[in-house]
């Protein structure tokens, strides 16, 4: 860590530094601000684990809604923290930060050493995905652990340290983490794969790759499939209209950032994927051209499949880390020196110290206005508030709640909050539900 920012310029450093110490701030300030009411389905769910041993968010059926790596990762560390602290401990949305502090500090560092080898612009590569990810309402979702193990997985791509089947048992083994720490990213897993297939024709090493990707992630899907009736988690299973088409055009929920076109978000999806696309084609080096294919890839099928197959909830910004990391890419790519050069930009950035600066002013406009608005409304929505306020009237009840279902049943642990849409139940439970006379 220390070779690759010490050696860096303190105005390349400045920024990232000054955007990651500024939102850990804030959020050591007012956590609540920053956390989606979906994200608490995590907190609730692990608690349950870590105290009673019962994958559960409602405390009545068991659950599979949730993506297993950033669930087990937390169950862990919520049981540790319950030993160490008491069970109240998991209480208080706070104990969690270290946990997401360190998996950001983790995938900040591997980003700028993937900008050091592949010769693009760090800030520009590690400031983009950042941003996105601390600003915009996902803490405590599976983002923060997405954007370290991706981090992870370029880097046993690109990395020079490990060769031969090493090198390709390493790459498989970062792609189950991956998958398993967001689902829908088995299009770039599957993207990369095809790549590395065309690119390194070592059929032996490829296999290896598919071999422990696989020895991996099966036991997941076995348990899936055992334990709770469907390989696929409810959450998938309720949200697919596969095979039926869907069909939205435009839509807009929250604001203008929250515009989508069939489901998936343009400015933070369509924008970014289009860019990076845009300039694919101008890249030479085989490494920088081979990991932005994938994440593009990754990016493009998922989009395909929200906008043909998926009927709802995508308007979230977890989904968007593929093409904001996408559009990092490019855009480090484009201000690496030999792109300039490339390009005949004759700007004179002298270790890109304006743009940074600019940067940096731009950073700290848009953070103060967003804390500002989230401290106002730390929900945005005053349901999630009436409704904490009903349950914690009436202790040790069940209630359905059909909006914001998370919060309440987080600050309320007496009670059994049932989500209505069922993403937080089961598979089994859904079809008994269809099958009932009262479906």
């Amino acid at each position: 860590m220390n070779k690759y920012i010490s050696s860096a310029n303190l105005i390349q450093v400045a920024p990232v530094a000054f955007l990651f110490t500024f939102m850990v701030g804030m959020w050591l300030l007012r956590t609540e601000a920053f956390i989606s009411d979906d994200s608490y389905f995590y907190l609730v769910i692990s608690r349950n684990l870590a105290l009673e041993g019962h994958q559960t968010f409602s405390g009545i059926m068991s659950t599979n809604g949730a993506h297993p790596l950033w669930l087990y990762l937390l169950t862990a560390y919520s049981w540790l923290v319950s030993a160490l602290f008491g069970p109240d401990s998991l209480n208080n949305p706070e104990f969690a930060l270290p946990l997401s502090v360190a998996l950001l500090i983790g995938g900040c560092v591997a980003w700028w050493k993937i900008g050091d080898i592949l010769r693009i612009h760090q800030p520009i590569l590690v400031l983009i995905p950042l941003a996105f990810i601390t600003f915009f309402g996902v803490l405590y979702s599976e983002v923060h652990l997405l954007f370290f193990t991706l981090s992870l997985l370029v880097m046993s791509v690109i990395g020079r340290n490990s060769v031969g089947r090493l090198r390709y048992a390493l790459i498989g083994t970062m792609r189950a983490l991956v998958v398993l720490s967001r689902l829908d990213t088995v299009f770039l897993i599957g993207t990369l794969g095809v790549l590395l297939f065309i690119w390194d024709r070592d059929f032996r090493g490829l296999a290896m790759m598919s071999l422990t990707f696989v020895i991996i992630t099966i036991p997941y899907l076995a348990s899936n499939y055992l334990i709770f009736g469907h390989l696929t988690p409810v959450s998938g299973y309720v949200k697919s209209t596969f095979p039926e088409v869907f069909i939205r055009g435009f839509q807009t929920q929250g604001g203008i950032l929250a515009l989508s076109f069939e489901g998936y978000s343009i400015f933070f999806g369509i924008i970014p994927t289009a860019f990076a696309l845009a300039l694919w084609l101008t890249y030479r080096e085989k490494w920088t051209k081979l990991v932005i294919a994938a994440v593009l890839g990754g990016a493009i099928l998922q989009f395909l499949q929200i906008a043909l197959f998926t009927r709802s909830h995508t308007s979230w910004y977890w989904y968007y880390l593929l093409p904001v990391t996408a559009g990092a890419l490019a855009s480090a790519n484009l201000l690496s020196p030999a792109k300039r050069q490339f390009l005949r930009l004759s700007i004179p950035l002298s270790r890109a110290s304006v743009l940074v600066s600019a940067l940096l002013v731009l950073t700290v406009i848009i953070a103060t206005g967003t804390v500002i608005h989230r401290w106002n409304s730390p929900l945005g929505s005053s349901q999630a508030l009436a409704a904490l306020e009903f349950v914690q009237n009436h202790d040790d009840s069940t209630y359905l709640v059909s909006d914001w279902p998370g919060y309440p049943s987080y600050f309320s642990p007496s009670n059994r909050i049932i989500a209505a849409d069922i993403l937080t139940g089961n598979v089994s439970v859904l079809e008994e539900m269809k099958d009932s006379g009262n479906a």
